[in-house]
């Protein structure tokens, strides 16, 4: 009995050595820790409306000087795991209760005496009249800086505010006149303090009305 007690016990134990050895030797994919969202905008999107999440592989990003890579699915930096510009189904906990978007993951780079931008850039498609989305810190383990969102077109800018407040998140709802002469779509994002800055947005782009107005 002694005998067969002993043998379990070894068991037991060469399981356990061997659990620890894999995870220790075993490399995690890239995307262990942040899964891909590879599913396209919503059917509901109508009159033309398109999301820049399907035309990600024209967009241009960058982490201060440093140019990211387009892997495919999202653009990485090289720097840090979750540097990177992609497709994220997105968490913001609402008073109303929790809120999910198909959404642009952009975390900010670390900032130094002056904040780092993180810039996505993308080509302005022929009839553009609109751009608009919605844009929030996603829930988070840890509060941070307010995050500057700027939105740019030719001569016109809009900026925002993102802040991370435990109660008081949301999708904070943007709109841009896209210029008929505009060649680029510029977002810029900056903080203080990009620690745990998990910014995440929607952007669409509707095209002109027949009268040369924005629908």
């Amino acid at each position: 009995m002694r005998a067969l007690k002993l043998s379990a016990a070894f068991l037991v134990v060469a399981i356990a050595a061997i659990s620890l050895g894999t995870a220790l030797t075993r490399t995690p994919p890239d995307d262990a820790l942040f899964p891909r969202v590879t599913a396209k905008s919503p059917a509901t999107l109508q009159d033309g409306t398109v999301s820049l999440l399907d035309r990600l592989p024209e967009a241009r990003v960058a982490w201060g000087d440093h140019s990211g890579r387009y892997t495919g699915v999202r653009w990485v930096s090289g720097l840090e795991d979750w540097l990177w510009v992609g497709p994220h189904a997105g968490l913001v906990t609402t008073d109303r209760g929790p809120e999910w978007r198909w959404c642009l993951w952009s975390h900010l780079p670390k900032g130094s005496a002056v904040p780092t931008p993180l810039t996505i850039t993308f080509p302005v498609p022929a009839g553009v009249g609109r751009l608009h989305g919605e844009a929030a810190v996603l829930d988070t383990p840890r509060d941070g800086a307010d995050v500057n969102f700027e939105v740019s077109a030719g001569e016109k800018r809009i900026a925002h505010t993102l802040r991370d407040a435990r109660g008081e998140n949301r999708w904070l709802p943007y709109e841009l006149l896209v210029p008929g002469e505009a060649t680029e779509l510029r977002f810029r994002l900056t903080a203080t303090n990009a620690d745990w800055r998990h910014v995440c947005f929607t952007a669409f782009l509707s095209p002109l009305r027949t009268d040369g107005g924005a629908p």
